[in-house]
């Protein structure tokens, strides 16, 4: 009967104070800490008093601190709630001054998620304010938990939308460094990326920097590292082909940040980026990437060299099947043609198709220019002169050619011939004529290029 009575008189006065907002929630916030101590259950009993009329008496508050810290210190696992209850009850001792400054940091971070506002995001999730959050298990799971909840409701319908969602989530996600979390956002913006690209609404170098956050946030993401690596392959394809600068800045954005698609830049790419080069007429496009990722790691270091390689491989080819071209329809002669020849092997000595080429072409010069004894003999001699002095060791592995020539030139010929040549003859009175000191020369020249002496 008492109870009913006090249940009444209860009713009464909630409903007398409720029309006055600021005491019904003194009101309802003074009755929430008395049932928050009550359900403490604490192993020493303390009188149940509203946290406002204990801090009016010294005996009644000592009594409540003394319940309180007795289970605080004995580790229960309702320690946090002990501490919470010590909040509202005014506790001094560092550790609840702690928890009621983590609890107004955990309510900043609630609020900034509901905000949607990312300058708000930024003060709430920043690493000294969720440090403290940290140190209450409970306290950071719930807003882990909160976080969670909010990802899975992010909707991009638009543009707009997924703006906002990436840019509020992707710093809590950094801040949070949460697997659970980032593996979430990041299915979030594969989503909306992925569909984008393949419907051409969003570019390339957006999708690389979109998907580039999220795998930073977790490397372990296989899905996020798959199509970051097939994004870069494909900027890079397209650079070659079209010579964007915003697809070059990309691609050393993606590989200055992180080395997990070292292992895509490999020997398939280089011989696509040769041929899509090779196309444009734009060889300069792959020197250009080489020069800016090179010094990133060893990976992009050795994709570089076979980049350069065969930037050299390309231009080589080009100018040399150029040469060939305008030999055969006659626009240039065999002796220009050496000198172009020469010039290109000056620049690259160790190439071996320049070697090949240059060793080819400098055997049909001295046959046709000096043992023919042809206008443009001079030129060719100049370049011969040259060259003796400047075989490369790749040029030496091409030189068998120069004996083959002389050998069969020479065993063609008759003794006496063969006399003069050597000079045995001379003492017979016998002399060479102008055929015979051009055949001399180039024989000559045979042995010199292709260093070997008479061994008949």
């Amino acid at each position: 009967m008492i109870k009913e009575v006090q249940r009444s008189l209860l009713d009464r006065f909630e409903a007398a104070i409720s029309e006055n907002q600021k005491y019904h929630i003194f009101f309802t916030e003074q009755k929430s800490s008395m049932d928050a101590l009550v359900e403490l259950n604490l192993d020493i009993k303390c009188k149940l008093v509203a946290p406002y009329l204990a801090s009016s008496s010294e005996d009644i508050f000592e009594d409540i601190t003394e319940a309180l810290e007795h289970d605080r210190k004995e580790g229960y696992d309702n320690w946090e709630d002990v501490l919470a209850v010590g909040v509202d009850y005014g506790l001094q001792n560092s550790i609840y001054n702690d928890f009621k400054t983590a609890n107004q940091y955990f309510s900043e971070c609630i609020e900034a998620l509901d905000s949607m506002q990312i300058t708000k995001t930024k003060n709430a999730f920043i690493q000294s304010k969720l440090s403290l959050i940290q140190r209450f298990n409970k306290k950071y799971k719930a807003l882990l938990s909160y976080t969670s909840s909010k990802i899975s409701s992010l909707s991009a319908e638009n543009k707009a939308d997924f703006k906002n969602g990436f840019g509020q989530y992707s710093v809590v996600c950094n801040e949070l460094k949460d697997v659970t979390l980032s593996y979430s956002f990041s299915n979030y913006v594969m989503r909306y990326v992925v569909e984008e690209v393949n419907e051409k609404r969003m570019s390339k170098e957006d999708a690389s920097e979109c998907i580039l956050t999220v795998h930073l946030l977790d490397k372990t993401n296989t899905r996020v590292n798959d199509n970051l690596a097939t994004l870069l392959s494909l900027l890079m394809q397209e650079y070659a082909q079209e010579g964007r600068s915003t697809a070059l800045t990309s691609i050393k954005n993606i590989l200055s940040k992180t080395r997990s698609c070292d292992s895509s830049l490999d020997n398939d790419l280089v011989e696509q980026l040769a041929i899509l080069a090779l196309i444009s007429d734009h060889e300069d496009r792959l020197s250009a990437i080489s020069s800016g990722i090179s010094s990133y790691s060893s990976g992009t270091s050795t994709f570089a060299q076979k980049l350069n390689a065969k930037v050299t491989e390309v231009k080589v080819n080009k100018e040399l099947n150029e040469i060939v071209e305008r030999v055969n329809n006659n626009s240039i002669n065999k002796s220009q043609a050496l000198t172009k020849v020469y010039d290109i092997y000056c620049k690259y000595p160790n190439n071996s198709r320049i070697c090949e080429n240059l060793s080819t072409l400098c055997n049909m010069c001295i046959m046709e220019y000096v043992i023919g004894d042809k206008y443009g003999k001079s030129g060719v001699k100049s370049i011969l002169d040259k060259l003796k002095i400047n075989k490369s060791a790749e040029f030496n592995k091409h030189c068998s050619v120069f004996k083959k020539t002389h050998n069969e030139i020479w065993n063609q010929l008759p003794f006496d011939a063969q006399q003069l040549l050597k000079g045995a003859g001379l003492s017979y009175g016998q002399t060479l004529n102008d055929k015979g000191y051009a055949l001399k020369e180039g024989l000559e020249y045979y042995r010199s290029l292709g260093g070997f002496s008479f061994n008949f």
